[in-house]
């Protein structure tokens, strides 16, 4: 598509724009005049997926490098400091925001938080503890239960433990995607693995519910792989084919 020259209301989501499509975009922000010389920051709620920089024309910073889909910035907050001497005093700032984005996979730009560093830098610690220890914690916790089920699974043989621990695992794949701002897996392809992920725990949760009250028959077995291959393929085919519906 040509390039085109809009205003948009932060936070802006490339994806509910432009959806099935990747591309870039530069956010051009005005930043007020500073006239103290405390040290000033940039918090960013979230931007992706590979993102330079502009303050005032120089270079602040880079996430990745622009088009290089195996990086995504946007996993996490993002938090820059501005070096001494790049705001002007006695005229406003010029912040530029250059992203490429990978369709599906929610790349874009929030409304970043400026001011001195005292001030900001403290709302990005909050936010990023429960954004990513959050995550974390949910990856410990989901693989403990992994290794407990499977665990009386390899003792009883019994089915229910089976469909908890392979939720678990998938589970854990799902969550353990916000930690990995460089996934093992070029993108579409790992967009495929993380939303079959997603389905198959889904899916598998909904099984072990089934079998914990006793329905658990052949023909629900078959019913349960039906649906989990088909939801596997679609969320594998959405994802590499570039086909959000």
């Amino acid at each position: 598509r040509p390039s085109q020259v809009v205003a948009v209301e932060l936070p802006h989501r490339w994806d509910k724009t432009f959806p099935g499509l990747g591309g870039q975009a530069r956010y051009e922000l005005t930043l007020p005049a500073v006239a103290n010389i405390e040290p000033h920051g940039l918090y960013f709620p979230r931007m992706g997926n590979q993102v330079e920089v502009l303050l005032n024309g120089r270079l602040l910073a880079h996430l990745g490098t622009l088009g290089d889909s195996r990086y995504d910035a946007a996993k996490a907050p993002q938090w820059l400091a501005i070096p001494a001497g790049l705001l002007r005093a006695d005229a406003d700032n010029r912040l530029s925001v250059i992203v490429r984005v990978q369709a599906g996979r929610w790349g874009g730009l929030a409304a970043p938080v400026f001011g001195p560093e005292r001030d900001v830098y403290p709302i990005y610690q909050d936010r990023y503890m429960w954004r990513q220890f959050g995550a974390a914690a949910i990856v410990f916790s989901m693989a403990l239960m992994a290794i407990l089920a499977g665990g009386l699974w390899w003792l009883q043989r019994d089915a229910v433990y089976g469909y908890f621990a392979w939720a678990a695992v998938c589970g854990v794949l799902r969550s353990a995607d916000r930690l990995w701002e460089q996934p093992p897996l070029p993108w579409p392809l790992w967009g495929g693995v993380v939303a079959a992920a997603l389905a198959a725990h889904a899916v598998l949760l909904a099984q072990f519910s089934l079998a914990l009250i006793g329905v658990d028959g052949p023909r629900w077995r078959l019913a349960f792989r039906t649906v989990l291959a088909a939801e596997v393929t679609m969320a594998m085919v959405g994802l590499v084919g570039g086909w959000p519906m």
